[in-house]
């Protein structure tokens, strides 16, 4: 499923880069602005969040074995940031700075109980311009299924946890998810967090995967 995504991200921006730079594209523009465009001039945006990756574990960043073929693709073809900093080091500090541009010691209370606090988000912004938004995967960005809190204009959250048997990885199931939204608003701009759970504990690769590196 991820090489399929793979191919769907092509024509997407993705990473966070993009996000954040929409966030203040559209903060600096009337309201309507963007919408007014003709909707297939307009990019769509899928944000890969990955959990507790380090900055070498990637073939593209000079790892010495690591065979990471499609996110590679994704560097050679778009940007890669070689000066780059989390605005904290664990799970929702570094949602909410990705989500909100806002440094998380500028919230009151913490994000994981209260929420984003009334805190403009990117998916705030693209939707009040007709974009379609989702998100697949892990949350973080408050208490779950607590519309009180907020659920910041997305309009299609599934919430997923790992899978353990799944042959596809722990994953697939939020990829799968995630194809199945693309293939859903193709014909309309969208947004869509693909936030997953690898490299956040373990890896039980196949057999087959394992023998390369014997």
């Amino acid at each position: 499923p991820s090489s399929r995504l793979l191919h769907i991200c092509r024509r997407s921006a993705s990473a966070a880069a993009a996000a954040l730079w929409v966030l203040l594209f559209l903060s600096s523009q009337p309201r309507g602005a963007v919408a007014s465009r003709d909707d297939d001039d307009r990019p769509n945006f899928i944000f890969i969040l990955t959990e507790d990756m380090g900055f070498g574990d990637l073939a593209c960043y000079g790892h010495p074995y690591a065979k990471t073929p499609n996110i590679d693709r994704l560097a050679a073809e778009g940007t890669s940031f070689v000066r780059f900093y989390v605005t904290g080091a664990t799970c929702n500090p570094s949602r909410t700075g990705l989500m909100t541009s806002r440094h998380p010691a500028s919230f009151p209370n913490y994000m994981d109980d209260f929420g984003l606090q009334n805190a403009t988000t990117i998916t705030d912004l693209l939707y009040a311009e007709g974009y379609s938004t989702g998100h697949m995967g892990k949350w973080h960005l408050g208490q779950e299924n607590d519309p009180e809190q907020g659920t910041y204009s997305i309009e299609d959250i599934r919430i997923m946890s790992r899978s353990h048997n799944d042959p596809g990885g722990k994953d697939a199931v939020i990829f799968n998810s995630s194809i199945d939204f693309i293939e859903q608003h193709k014909d309309r701009p969208f947004y869509l967090n693909v936030w997953g759970h690898v490299a956040h504990s373990p890896v039980e690769p196949h057999p087959d995967l394992v023998r390369e590196f014997c």
